[in-house]
């Protein structure tokens, strides 16, 4: 049997909305009357995914994709699901096929790079930045997400900083993109840039109790004890005050 459209077009619109219980909800009103319907299964395994009902969205995803093919963000959420009900293999497999897919966009390109560097597969990782750049080259998270992984990989600082700044040329007020290519001039011994840059970030900006110990290492580097010291304290102050 069809879908009716006014179901789909109101679970769909709930979904962009962010509204994911109504969306499986209403999925589900559609799917007692259509038990085969494969977008309606598609609609439910996305919204049973963004609920953190990771096993029941697997479920419907895969039959789903027995009727109709995936949309690259249901296979995402298929992926996702995998990778934390701990089914490596198949999450591995439902990656690469996103990173294969030349329709994929930058975002779920980019959180494909994430799922997979939790997995420990920062290559792999790499590779989905790669292919944000080839697909979008204006991309910031391209550039940035391959800074970050040729880091962890242990490219050198040479080859790292044109990503770095690329990534900061296009998102000038990406807080982030601004500390990695901070703390790179720092380590290429470009101390003055690195303090140009990394003034510009506040402690109210900046979560993370590792980042800020990098920044405050940077600060430190480039002869200026004061905000070194701030991030510091600030660094303490994130951990609960475990030095």
């Amino acid at each position: 049997m069809s879908t009716r459209p006014a179901e789909v077009a109101r679970a769909v619109r709930l979904l962009s909305l962010g509204e994911h219980f109504l969306a499986e909800r209403t999925a589900n009103v559609g799917l007692r009357l259509n038990p085969d319907d494969g977008v309606l299964r598609q609609i439910r395994g996305i919204a049973r995914h963004h609920l953190d009902q990771f096993d029941q969205a697997i479920e419907d995803l895969e039959v789903a994709m027995s009727i109709i093919p995936l949309s690259a963000l249901a296979m995402w959420c298929l992926a996702d699901s995998f990778r934390r009900s701990s089914k490596r293999k198949r999450a591995f497999d439902a990656y690469l096929w996103l990173i294969s897919r030349k329709d994929c966009p930058p975002s779920l390109l980019a959180r494909t790079a994430v799922g997979l560097g939790r997995m420990g597969e920062d290559e792999l990782a790499l590779t989905a930045c790669e292919a944000i750049v080839e697909r979008y080259p204006e991309s910031p998270i391209g550039h940035g997400g391959m800074a970050y992984y040729m880091s962890r990989l242990g490219y050198s600082t040479r080859a790292i900083l044109p990503r770095a700044m690329k990534a900061c040329e296009l998102a000038p007020a990406n807080k982030d993109f601004k500390a990695q290519l901070g703390i790179l001039l720092s380590v290429a011994g470009q101390h003055e840039e690195a303090k140009s840059v990394l003034t510009e970030l506040t402690t109210e900006t900046v979560g993370c109790p590792h980042l800020s110990t990098r920044i405050a290492r940077a600060f430190e580097s480039s002869g200026d004890p004061l905000k070194a010291g701030a991030w510091w304290k600030h660094a303490v102050h994130l951990t609960g005050g475990k030095a």
